[in-house]
């Protein structure tokens, strides 16, 4: 639900004041001596750590020796000569010949360097890399030439030192092609497409547009696919088509496969239609794009025109047939078919056929057949095998089968895919997952919410609910993964009841004295079980709090009482419909909105008190304490002194905020302000506004250079600026009302930041994004700080945790960790009275703090 950044690596370290650098390079020595193959087949080794960063260094000049040239290379080429005899001497290492040079005192010229820059480089040791570097440094070379400094830079890549060699091409006065493609393709082996894009745009802003070798540019052209910069992969297309390269089988494959990843099937197309002569790769990025389209029965028409040329397939070419056959009413005839090509071809043990064939079998109900594969596969540890037979099972509706083969599973060591875990647990309320012994808290919960008894219905909330069982039961399509309760609500995402004021067990250490206060954390709770679609955005907001009073910890669950949970409360079920499920195809999105309509005009509620579910975060500000949803008005909430938490009402400021505003507010620390924006789907998409220090808002500022509805979920702010993230997850309207969803993603769109120099976020990670609105379970996070300085142009990015934001299942604790200890050591863990599901975002509020709240 954050802003979305790509992984990249920190930047390089920065030289100490105090260091002055001298490259002015020989001009009459630059000439290219790396060749394109050299650079794609660099070896990127573990970064080493904590090694110096020396800078080339100005030192006295001194003047070559001819006989000590003669010597140095004599010396190398005689150790040579006796290993080839059959001699066995101690090899002479790096370090060595550093050694004896200095030793004599005599200077080593630069192809003696160049020899041992090249060792260097081959062996991949980053220890030697330094060592030589640092004796290059103090050498006395005054001008190097760029020959040399290009290979230093290939040998710090090849040792995995890829932020040195940064630092040095950093501080290089001339560089050519080689110099960049270098850092390039070490930054592209690294998987950080975003540094390596930006060096290939500084190249080009520095050199010009020249004709670039056919592997620079398939490497950019991944690189713009895996970061979505799809502009940047049509401009890399025209210079392609202006060099006159697009006819080559292996770019026009990848640019197939490009266009393919942003759905831009006729692009793709085109592409393909262009070139004179075709081969395995080209068809199979076809077929791999048709078959992404759900275009099944061109799948099988490439395919067969593909045998008619001749053209032989790939493991590639058949997993992704078995793809669109297992989607074919066909009841498996030609993934038959294709199984049996499979068999000529000698491809049916390789992992992916294997993995299709199990697949195809299972969609098409012919389980038997799927066992039958699955029995003989060879490698028992692929994962993809077990999900795929796992997965045939539950779609047969074969549970028992399904229940044993979890076991077998468990028996092999090998983890069931979430969702379908999720699956089977929700069919069966399953216990037997976490088995640890009957009285284990730690042991999986089915779904149970406790339904209130509704109170005598008077004849139009008879008819309206009457009408929402018709919606629910007959109009509404297939509920999908990401709306479906039974999968939403399952394990720890399923909601509990209130809980009072309850003392909780500290199960090791003590809770500091300086934690005295409240931690609080808010998160989707639904009052009653959905009877239709349900999004996990869709919840009232319950905000589970955790006092600490003199080492005591206190834990209360309290919903926040919100106008909607009040009036549903009282008439005993639900009323208002979900925003982000309740619009689930067009018929039922039509019949849905009439009955609402029909609720408004009975006078069942009014949506001016606000819809909003106030499940998001929480804020203090103006010595006042807020539980927040982007979809309305702030609610205003009390901390009793036992641990208890109370709603005191929706604020709308003195009526200056008769419209929503974001979950997630800044407050600055030196003036007691705060800042906060809401967005919307029609102009202004977003107005920006402020808070005085005692909590009186401020006028709205309209942003017109936010020229659509984007999803501005959150923002940062500076001593003197606000930063804003226009990112790839948009608003629909046009689509909500088509029954589509009010907020999605859109692969195409270029995400732009608003930023002003020197300004550094922290945020998660997410990949990818339209995983963010649809499949949760699929969804990787990582934190990482995104610096960026709009002077220079320089995006830089470091991953904080590369660990996906995971947790764990069963009891739930409140831990409390030493911040500064390198393990993050646990000074106190304290065992929660009872299980907490997942949420959104937390607050610390100190005692100081509370005494003071309004």
């Amino acid at each position: 639900m954050e802003m979305v950044a790509p992984v990249s690596l920190k930047p390089a370290p920065i030289l100490p004041p105090q260091t002055h650098l001298n490259l002015n390079y020989d001009q009459t020595k630059i000439h290219s001596t790396l060749s394109p193959s050299h650079n794609l087949s660099l070896l990127l080794p573990p970064k080493p750590q904590n090694l110096p960063l020396h800078p080339i260094s100005t030192i006295s000049s001194q003047p070559l020796n001819p006989q000590i040239t003669t010597y140095s290379t004599f010396h190398y080429c005689r150790n040579k000569h006796k290993t080839a005899k059959g001699y066995a001497p101690k090899p002479t290492t790096t370090s060595d010949i550093l050694r004896l040079m200095d030793g004599l005192a005599f200077s080593i010229p630069i192809d003696i360097y160049t020899i041992l820059i090249e060792e260097c480089t081959v062996s991949g040791d980053p220890n030697t890399a330094m060592e030589l570097f640092t004796h290059i440094t103090q050498s006395g070379i005054i001008k190097p030439p760029l020959t040399l400094l290009n290979r230093l830079l290939v040998m710090f890549v090849s040792c995995g030192l890829v932020e040195h060699a940064h630092h040095l091409f950093d501080k290089m006065s001339v560089r050519d092609f080689n110099s960049w493609a270098t850092l390039i393709v070490a930054y592209f082996n690294d998987s950080n497409y975003e540094e390596a894009i930006g060096l290939f745009l500084g190249m080009i802003h520095q050199v010009g547009m020249l004709e670039l070798p056919k592997w620079v540019l398939l490497c950019l052209l991944k690189a713009c696919g895996c970061t979505m910069n799809l502009g940047l992969g049509k401009q890399i297309h025209g210079w392609l088509f202006k060099f006159n390269m697009c006819d080559d089988v292996l770019i026009t494959s990848s640019l197939i496969q490009f266009y393919g990843k942003f759905k831009c099937v006729e692009d793709a197309n085109l592409v393909f239609k262009l070139v004179s002569r075709h081969n395995t790769f080209t068809w199979t990025a076809k077929i791999v794009n048709d078959c992404r389209k759900m275009h099944f029965s061109d799948v099988l028409s490439d395919f067969k025109e593909m045998g008619r040329q001749g053209i032989r397939k790939n493991s590639f070419t058949l997993s992704s047939v078995l793809k669109a056959c297992g989607r074919m009413l066909s009841h498996g005839h030609c993934g038959q078919q294709v199984h049996a090509n499979a068999i000529k071809l000698g491809l049916v043990s390789d992992s992916y056929v294997e993995c299709g064939l199990i697949d195809m079998y299972g969609r098409s109900g012919l389980v038997r057949e799927a066992k039958m594969v699955f029995e003989m596969i060879r490698d028992r540890t692929n994962i993809a095998c077990w999900n795929a037979m796992l997965m045939g099972y539950i779609q047969n509706g074969l549970y028992i089968e399904a229940i044993k083969f979890l076991y077998q599973m468990n028996a092999a060591g090998v983890q069931p895919q979430e969702s379908l875990l999720n699956e089977v647990h929700s069919r069966f309320a399953l216990r037997w997952l976490n088995r640890r012994g009957p009285s284990d808290s730690s042991r999986a919960e089915p779904v149970v919410i406790k339904k209130r008894r509704p109170q005598v219905q008077s004849l139009p909330a008879f008819i309206f609910n009457s009408f929402d069982t018709i919606i629910n039961t007959f109009i509404d399509p297939p509920i999908k993964p990401s709306v479906d309760p039974k999968h939403v609500l399952s394990n720890n995402f399923a909601p509990v009841d209130e809980l009072p004021p309850t003392e909780c067990e500290i199960i090791h250490g003590s809770l500091p004295p300086s934690l005295d206060g409240a931690y609080i954390r808010n998160g989707p709770n639904p009052q009653f079980l959905p009877r239709g679609p349900y999004h996990l955005f869709d919840g009232d907001g319950m905000l589970h709090c955790l006092r600490i009073s003199q080492g005591k910890p206190t834990l209360s669950s309290r919903y926040v009482k919100t106008y909607k949970y009040t009036i549903e409360n009282e008439a005993g079920y639900a009323i208002i419909p979900n925003v982000f499920s309740g619009f689930n195809g067009l018929v039922a999105s039509a019949a849905r909105g009439s009955v609402t309509a029909a609720r408004v005009l009975a006078g069942q509620y009014n949506p001016a008190n606000g819809i909003g579910l106030a499940n998001t975060s929480l804020a203090l500000f103006g010595n006042r304490l807020f539980a927040l949803g982007e979809s309305d008005l702030p609610y205003e909430i009390k901390l009793t002194p036992n641990g208890d938490v109370q709603t005191l009402g929706r604020h709308d400021f003195e009526g200056k905020l008769f419209m929503s505003m974001t979950a997630h507010p800044k407050v600055d620390a030196d003036t007691g302000e705060t800042f906060a924006f809401r967005y919307g789907p029609v102009p202004p998409f977003l107005t920006y506004f402020r808070f005085d220090s005692n909590g009186v808002k401020q006028t709205d500022v309209p942003v017109f250079s936010m020229t659509r509805p984007s999803f501005l979920h959150d923002f940062a702010i500076t001593k003197n600026y606000a930063v804003f993230a226009d990112i790839q997850i948009g608003m629909n309207p046009v689509e909500m009302l088509a029954g589509g969803s009010p907020v999605g993603s859109d692969p195409s769109k270029v995400s732009r930041i608003g930023v002003l120099p020197s300004i550094v976020l922290i945020a998660p990670n997410i990949l990818s994004v339209e995983h963010t609105l649809e499949r949760m379970e699929l969804v990787h996070a990582m934190v990482e700080k995104v610096k960026i300085d709009l002077k220079t142009g320089i995006v830089r990015r470091q991953p904080i945790s590369a660990r996906n934001l995971d947790f764990a299942k069963g009891e739930s604790k409140f831990l409390v960790m030493d911040a500064k200890s390198p393990e993050l050591e646990v000074v106190a863990e304290v065992r929660l009275p009872r299980r907490v599901p997942y949420g959104f975002h937390g607050l610390f509020v100190r005692e100081s703090d509370i005494m003071k709240l309004s």
